[in-house]
């Protein structure tokens, strides 16, 4: 829905557009091709368009919304000039094939759309790496595990970051083997493990890094 002014008197009488429990996919998609200058003036219409701004679209909204993707990316070029198509498959909640999927069957139609390729690198953690960022090193922890008195080397071997974590530790001057009594100590009074960064980004906050 493009006209600012019938949407304006259908928000009059009730809270969404489909009616007064919830917004639905059709909000979201009026929302889109709404923009701040047709707030002027129409009350019900600025009222409803800043609420949404408090809503993120649920996943049943979400599966709602990829109904009819063509209408509404066009829609959404009536108010803005491009997109980026990742960016916009966040924004939407939905999946980003699912979005291709929609501008491939608008390129079907010659002259309506024009695309473009870019290429996008993305690093994240892999499953150990999350648990190096939770837990620290295997370094570290070898350093955290024996102590200030030092455990048996057959027990820090027994441990999944024993192997790794030892040659780390000793490469690096953590610890070190007392050959007399067979243990692991430390060696190092104080470390600092980078591994264990707060800054490091996890998959639910993943850093996109171009090249």
């Amino acid at each position: 829905m493009k006209d600012p002014d019938r949407l304006n008197r259908i928000l009059q009488d009730q809270p969404y557009i489909e009616g007064f429990e919830n917004p639905s996919a059709a909000d979201f998609t009026a929302k889109s091709a709404i923009s701040l200058s047709d707030l002027r003036g129409r009350e019900h219409l600025e009222r409803w368009f800043h609420h949404l701004d408090t809503f993120e679209m649920s996943a049943e909204t979400a599966v709602l919304s990829t109904e009819n993707l063509p209408q509404q990316i066009l829609d959404f070029l009536g108010t803005a000039d491009e997109f980026n198509s990742i960016q916009l498959a966040q924004k939407w909640s939905i999946d980003h094939q699912k979005l291709i999927g929609g501008i491939k069957s608008i390129l079907t139609n010659d002259g309506v759309l024009a695309t473009k390729d870019v290429s996008e690198k993305r690093f994240e953690l892999t499953g150990e790496g999350i648990q190096m960022a939770d837990e620290g090193s295997h370094e570290f922890r070898v350093y955290e595990f024996i102590g200030d008195d030092g455990v048996a080397q057959a027990d820090v071997m027994k441990q999944p970051f024993g192997k790794i974590g030892v040659a780390k530790a000793m490469a690096a001057k953590w610890v070190q083997m007392d050959k007399s009594t067979g243990k692991v100590k430390r060696q190092a009074g104080e470390v600092v493990d980078t591994a264990n960064d707060p800054h490091i980004s996890k998959p639910d906050n993943p850093i996109g890094l171009k090249p």
